[in-house]
């Protein structure tokens, strides 16, 4: 199973590259942009069932029978919603039966991959912003709004460019997997030791080094990540070991290496997706939304850098 789950992945990698290098239009196949995108689904809504258990644990030997079964309940769905969507998506106000059975199946997996790849709180925020939608005329006051029956909303959900296959996933397809893929790359190539080992010739000498180090390795590292999770796992392997040996208590090491990785999603280049959402909705080039990132993050790893000082000289 695992071995699957990595050709799964690395289709969803090489789909994303070839979609964002536009290599399918370079090889003749004139399709609508929904299409390649819902290719790229049907690979990566199998990928979550078959990696991530219900519980949210990651990597497992062996399927349970109800996620092989949504694995594959969701590829034969964005499958079919791939090679229908120039007709289909021309008839939200008709709403046809296949459509809804699509929508059906595909909002329910998507809902339940959210839940094990994000959490609770995100799920349960998606489900509140969805009962608005279907029962908002029954809202007092201001927070009353036009209620939308639910095979409408599902189909819609689904179908129209503008919601699912709309700007986040188009994003998301072809320009943060490259970024991710490239930065990968570059760890694995040795990039993580390389700021590590800068860090450490910068920061090393000084009051409160080990932690100072922490700051500066993982705001070189965020620069290239902008994924948190990874930079604490890349960079606090190293510097959390360090900030104990020099004296710092065990939470507060772990809490200045959390912050300090907090602030990648905000530190250019790479920095998080919503930065590149940022720059497609107010249609400016994503350089101006890095340049405007610059200051805040310069100023959060200041201000980080003074609380650590402070704390060394204790």
């Amino acid at each position: 199973m695992r071995k699957l789950v990595a050709v799964l992945a690395v289709a969803l990698t090489a789909g994303a590259i070839a979609l964002s290098a536009d290599l399918f239009r370079l090889a003749g196949l004139s399709l609508y942009t929904e299409q390649y995108l819902s290719a790229l689904l049907a690979i990566a809504t199998p990928l979550v069932f078959l990696h991530i258990a219900a519980d949210g644990t990651k990597g497992r030997d062996r399927v349970p029978w109800y996620d092989a079964l949504a694995a594959l309940a969701g590829f034969v769905a964005a499958a079919y919603l791939a090679w229908r969507f120039p007709r289909l998506s021309e008839l939200v106000s008709r709403q046809p039966w296949d459509g809804l059975v699509i929508a059906g199946v595909l909002l329910a997996l998507f809902l339940e991959g959210l839940r094990r790849t994000s959490g609770m709180a995100l799920f349960i925020t998606t489900l509140v912003f969805i009962a608005l939608a279907l029962f908002g005329a029954d809202l007092p006051g201001e927070f009353a709004a036009r209620s939308i029956p639910p095979a409408r909303l599902a189909y819609y959900l689904v179908w129209d460019s503008s919601a699912i296959l709309g700007i986040a996933i188009k994003i998301i397809a072809t320009v943060v997997v490259v970024y991710v893929f490239f930065g990968q790359v570059l760890f694995k190539a040795g990039g993580a030791q390389f700021f590590t080992g800068v860090a450490i010739a910068l920061m090393g000498r000084y009051r409160g080094g080990p932690a100072k180090i922490a700051i500066v390795g993982s705001s070189l590292f965020g620069s290239i990540s902008g994924n948190i999770v990874s930079n604490v796992m890349t960079v606090g392997t190293v510097t959390i070991p360090l900030m104990k040996r020099a004296g710092f208590r065990p939470h507060l090491a772990a809490a200045i290496e959390a912050c300090a990785s907090t602030a990648g999603q905000i530190t250019p280049p790479v920095m998080g997706i919503a930065a590149f959402i940022m720059a497609e909705f107010l249609q400016v080039p994503f350089y101006e939304v890095a340049l405007a990132a610059l200051i805040p993050a310069a100023l959060f790893y200041i201000a980080l850098f003074i609380q650590v000082d402070l704390e060394a000289a204790r």
